[in-house]
């Protein structure tokens, strides 16, 4: 676990720049990152904003880890760690933004279908849900990088894949979730963000 996390910490802290820095954060004060690791984009985030708080929401013996790494960079008074599954567990409420970043494609739509649930019913009126990661064409015929990694995926979890926008909008659409524009980003992934009404 220690090895994991600390590879998902330096891939993190190498793209959470340029990803936060897509998203607009006028109106979040809450952010919940969910599967959050190291904590390194729950670190980004609150770089953004004096008044910006953050939590890690991830399993116990990972929030172990991540308590080093906030404390290592200063952001143990900014960033919480909140144990739990999110396969199964709640995420409490009044999040401005909710952050599933790179763990989509571990589950099957039907988890996945859950998780963006429980994550709507966690937010702010106004309040968004914000997906990365790498999306396939809608014919799963490109791009690379995408279709290579559901195969890495198919090998290596359960039930897990990459996602098409297509796939992703039924699950925000059941969560009865505004879709907003999809945000590309200069790694290989994208934004999906989805809002509550107001």
């Amino acid at each position: 676990t220690e090895a994991f996390i600390a590879a998902m910490h330096a891939g993190g802290s190498t793209r959470a720049a340029e990803v936060v820095g897509r998203l607009d954060l006028g109106g979040v004060h809450r952010v919940l990152d969910v599967g959050g690791a190291s904590g390194a984009y729950a670190m980004e985030f609150v770089r953004r904003g004096e008044d910006l708080r953050a939590a890690v929401f991830d399993l116990p013996d990972v929030l172990g880890l991540t308590r080093r790494y906030l404390d290592a960079a200063g952001f143990s008074d900014r960033v919480e760690t909140l144990p739990g599954d999110y396969l199964v567990d709640g995420f409490g409420a009044g999040w401005d933004l909710i952050f599933l970043s790179n763990i989509v494609h571990i589950n099957a739509s039907d988890e996945n279908a859950d998780l963006v649930r429980r994550a709507a019913a966690s937010l702010a009126p106004g309040g968004r849900v914000v997906i990365q990661d790498f999306v396939p064409d809608d014919d799963r015929s490109g791009p690379r990088f995408p279709v290579l990694f559901a195969l890495n995926m198919l090998v290596n979890t359960a039930a897990g894949d990459t996602y098409t926008l297509a796939e992703m909008r039924s699950w925000t659409d059941a969560a009865g979730l505004a879709w907003c524009p999809p945000v590309e980003t200069a790694v290989p992934s994208t934004l999906v963000v989805a809002q509550r009404p107001s």
